[in-house]
């Protein structure tokens, strides 16, 4: 899903100034990121039965992986294919 820029992977910092990045998932400073993307109605993909991503985050109404009509979509991933993909799931056309 990054390639069809409806994914992101992320991860606070910690607490201090070396710029180091918490990847722990269970701390609080984690959960509470996720849960603040959560509320912005993105899909975590630590949520995922088979498959845990922590630091991954998506449009909730795609599906974890492209289908087949996203990929025919995708063409040549130029901008207008890009445009067409984001407008596709906004709308629905790819639900999980």
């Amino acid at each position: 899903m990054h390639n069809y820029g409806l994914a992101v992977d992320v991860a606070p910092y910690t607490s201090g100034q070396t710029g180091a990045i918490n990847w722990d998932e269970s701390t609080a400073q984690f959960q509470h990121m996720v849960a603040a993307l959560k509320t912005q109605g993105l899909a975590w993909g630590g949520d995922w039965v088979h498959f845990k991503d922590y630091d991954h985050f998506q449009m909730s109404n795609i599906p974890a992986s492209p289908n087949p009509a996203m990929v025919a979509d995708y063409g040549a991933g130029d901008t207008p294919a890009l445009a067409a993909i984001w407008t596709n799931a906004a709308d629905g056309k790819y639900s999980a």
